[in-house]
């Protein structure tokens, strides 16, 4: 999806993150810190969700999981299905209504986006 972070093979050795900016049916332009660069569709990745990238887009660490201020979402890792879940409504005791699980940036963007937090999801930070 445009604006989605993704991972791609820049040589042998070398990874880079970069946003789309476009999509065809082969290839997909990021938009890198330097450039812009057209790469074959199956050659781009995904970005894992870290707590060190929740943190740069203002989410705050509070008992077992991540808040984002005002406290609307609330974001958690489950080590038994080894991927992130968000929920909605929780209260001091960690009930939530679980929404969905995710792994990589771009999923966690295509989330925000559902919940109608477009500006966040758009400006999102690796």
């Amino acid at each position: 999806m445009l604006n989605d972070w993704v991972e791609f093979e820049a040589s042998t050795t070398e990874f880079l993150y970069g946003k789309v900016i476009e999509i065809s049916e082969r290839y997909v332009t990021v938009d890198t810190i330097n450039d812009s660069i057209c790469i074959e569709i199956d050659k781009v990745g995904q970005i894992p969700v870290t707590p060190k990238i929740l943190k740069k887009n203002g989410f705050e660490r509070y008992f077992e999981g991540y808040y984002k201020n005002p406290k609307e979402l609330h974001i958690s890792y489950n080590d038994n299905l080894g991927c992130w879940y968000i929920s909605d409504s929780h209260d001091q005791y960690m009930h939530s209504d679980y929404i969905t699980s995710f792994s990589a940036v771009h999923e966690l963007q295509n989330i925000l986006r559902t919940l109608g937090f477009n500006d966040l999801a758009d400006n999102f930070k690796i």
